[in-house]
């Protein structure tokens, strides 16, 4: 008996801590050493397109967690004295493809626009851009690809690739067509460093969506940029030993002083979490 009760509690406490996926925010936080401070709900098929929750109601759980998010990047930001004039860089990163990086991308990116921040999204996923398509962007023929594999000395070069979000204030830009050459090498140009200290020195925040961590170098790259990281971690699907590795991987490419954020997304609806639904104005659907 003895043996079967330490046995049951050693499984449990490696599931728990070192195999298996996360399914709470406070597990995530704990076993990962960082905060946690959104689990964005998983949304039924009928509730149309989750990023366009964000405008269509904004008083759903889906948006708050989003909220959620926004203040303690800002809080977090402000107290360790990060505070500058240029804009703030938050990078929003995965272990993995399919885990909801775009979604959280875009959808940060409005909340902080619909706050009033003068916003800008970068799709600097080279390799699968999906933003465009998020938006339904058909007009952007020219993106950052576009602009960083030309040596045009156009300054309206990048008004060109510049697009507005249909739904919100909030500006894209957006990275049209996939490269056929490895796309570090752009990303670690001096057009793009250039670009980065253009638009650093014109908008409140610049949120960059980033290609998954783990399958290729890309973000190792990209988090010297940030002063904030949005690690999305996919809820009770991706393991932990991966999410680990991609946050040591993580630590050793930002700066010392950015602190990471996890989100877990597409949390299934738990028991408790019910009787907020009123409070936060949710509809029945949900």
């Amino acid at each position: 008996v003895i043996g079967g009760v330490g046995l049951g509690t050693g499984l449990a406490f490696l599931r728990e801590f070192y195999v298996g996926g996360f399914t709470s925010d406070r597990q995530l936080a704990d076993v990962l050493n960082v905060k946690a401070p959104a689990s964005v709900p998983r949304m039924p098929d009928t509730s149309g397109r989750p990023v366009d929750l964000l405008v269509d109601q904004q008083l759903s759980l889906f948006a708050e967690s989003f909220r959620r998010l926004r203040a303690s990047i800002d809080q977090t930001i402000g107290r360790a004295g990060n505070a500058h004039q240029k804009a703030t860089v938050v990078m929003v990163a995965s272990t993995l493809p399919g885990e909801g990086k775009t979604t959280t991308s875009l959808s940060l990116a409005r909340t902080y626009a619909l706050s009033g921040k003068h916003t800008l999204l970068i799709d600097c996923d080279l390799r699968k851009p999906s933003i465009a398509d998020f938006t339904k962007l058909n007009t952007a023929k020219n993106g950052l690809l576009d602009y960083l594999t030309t040596n045009d000395n156009d300054p309206r070069a990048l008004e060109n690739i510049m697009c507005l979000d249909p739904m919100t204030d909030l500006e894209l830009i957006a990275a049209v067509g996939r490269s056929n050459r490895p796309t570090d090498q752009l990303l670690t140009s001096t057009r793009f460093t250039d670009l980065l200290d253009k638009v650093c020195g014109h908008y409140d925040v610049v949120v960059i969506d980033t290609p998954p961590v783990l399958p290729v170098v890309d973000a190792r790259y990209l988090a010297q940029y940030a002063d904030a990281i949005a690690l999305v971690v996919k809820w009770s699907e991706t393991r932990q030993q991966e999410v680990r590795q991609t946050l040591s991987i993580l630590n050793e490419a930002k700066r010392s002083d950015v602190p990471v954020f996890a989100v877990l997304n597409q949390q299934a609806a738990a028991r408790g979490k019910k009787a907020y639904q009123g409070y936060y104005g949710y509809s029945e659907a949900y």
